[in-house]
């Protein structure tokens, strides 16, 4: 007999990998490389980079808004995890005036579910906010809504 397949949970029941999908409204993603020499100023850029894409899609936002200090807050906590990169995904629902930021770290991360980071999120002006694990390759998906 041989060990389950990675795949497979202990009673051999597929579990299928869980990906990201944006599927109708405006999205955007980038990279960043969070290599030590380039991580201290991933989360200013990609703050400014996503101010800049719902600024585009015609949402008149004041440069303090709280997506900026949440896209930041999130960075940060996936630069922690000790990847080589992590990547944003941005998207918003024109008819309820929201807008999801969704950061995956890529690279696997040992360190547990982060409360503080929830809180922090909160307190920043997240509605809604939470992390997953991957049991695939270990990486982190971390997101936060918030009101446009």
């Amino acid at each position: 007999m041989e060990p389950p397949r990675p795949d497979r949970d202990p009673a051999g029941v597929v579990r299928p990998r869980v990906r990201a999908r944006i599927a109708n409204r405006r999205a955007g993603n980038w990279a960043y490389d969070t290599a030590p020499w380039a991580a201290s100023s991933v989360p200013k850029r990609a703050s400014r980079a996503v101010l800049d894409r719902l600024r585009s899609w015609g949402h008149r936002l004041p440069e303090q808004h709280p997506v900026v200090g949440v896209t930041a807050r999130l960075l940060r906590a996936a630069v922690a995890d000790g990847g080589r990169r992590a990547s944003v995904h941005l998207a918003d629902q024109e008819r309820d005036g929201q807008v999801v930021v969704l950061v995956l770290s890529h690279g696997p991360s040992g360190a547990p579910e982060d409360e503080e980071l929830l809180r922090d999120l909160a307190r920043l002006g997240a509605v809604s906010a939470g992390t997953e694990n991957s049991r695939d390759d270990g990486s982190r998906r971390r997101w936060a809504v918030l009101e446009l």
